[in-house]
This record gives structure tokens, C-alpha cells and sequence, in this order.
């Protein structure tokens, strides 16, 4: 039977330990890039929403009717969305989801973001979808 020396175990260690890092970084990277595609995922449903129910209310929408928004695609698994303890959707990262929009003619707009996995908006890793549809001069 051939005893294995420290020197060899360590050898061998080190290059071990390295692959598990690296295998769970990637993990971690793989979870970073699937919630990205879901939060833009649901952004990009949610302002298609917005953009319908803007058409049907030209008074504009309430925060109530945003959060419902968000919620009514939640339970009909429309996009994933999740809450915090209050039952607020928020992003993947825990930060409530910001929504703009404006009814100006010809050309209104919605616009949902996400303030991505730092949780500050304004910063390169944010996350928005952008609707616009151009509306009748005649139409109110």
C-alpha cells in the first residue's frame, strides 16, 4: 500500500479547493443573471400593463393600481415578482420597483425599473423597460 505524503495532499488540495471556488462562483453568477431575466422579464410585462390600463384611465394610475399590477401577474405566474414583509412588490434584491409614465400626445410612455443588484438606482447594473405608443390627436 502506497501512504500518501502532506506534500502530495496539499498538492492536491489546493487545486480542489480552487475548482469548488470557482464552481460555486459560477453558481453565483448563474443565480445573478437568472434573477436579471426575470426582474426584466416581469419590467417588461408590467409596462405593457401600464401602458393598456393608461389607455382605458387618462386620469393616470394610482400607486394601489401599480401595486396590483404587480401582484395580478405574480399569482397568474405571469413573470416572477417578489414582496417584501409588507406584501410591496419589490426586485430580486429586495428594492421596490419605480414606474413612470407620461400621457403627453403624441407620444406616451411608460417606463419600469429596477435598481439591479446593488440596490441604488442611477448605476450601471439598473434594470427598466420602456413603452411607447403614439395616441390619436383626437382621442383623449
Amino acid at each position: 500500500m502506497r501512504v500518501m505524503r502532506k506534500a502530495n495532499v496539499a498538492k492536491l488540495a489546493v487545486p480542489l479547493l480552487l475548482l469548488l471556488a470557482a464552481f460555486l462562483a459560477g453558481g453565483y453568477f448563474l443565480r445573478c443573471e437568472s434573477n436579471r431575466s426575470f426582474v426584466q422579464d416581469a419590467l417588461q410585462t408590467a409596462a405593457y400593463e401600464f401602458q393598456k390600463r393608461l389607455a382605458e384611465n387618462p386620469e393616470g394610475l394610482s400607486s394601489e393600481a401599480i401595486k396590483q399590477v404587480f401582484i395580478t401577474h405574480h399569482n397568474a405566474s405571469v413573470s416572477p415578482i417578489w414582496f417584501d414583509d409588507l406584501g410591496n412588490p419589490v426586485d430580486a434584491w429586495g428594492t421596490p420597483f419605480r414606474v413612470s409614465y407620461d400621457q403627453a400626445r403624441p407620444v406616451a410612455w411608460v417606463l419600469c425599473e429596477s435598481a439591479g443588484p446593488d440596490r441604488s438606482f442611477g448605476t450601471s447594473d439598473d434594470l427598466s423597460f420602456r413603452s411607447e405608443v403614439t395616441i390619436a390627436t383626437g382621442m383623449k
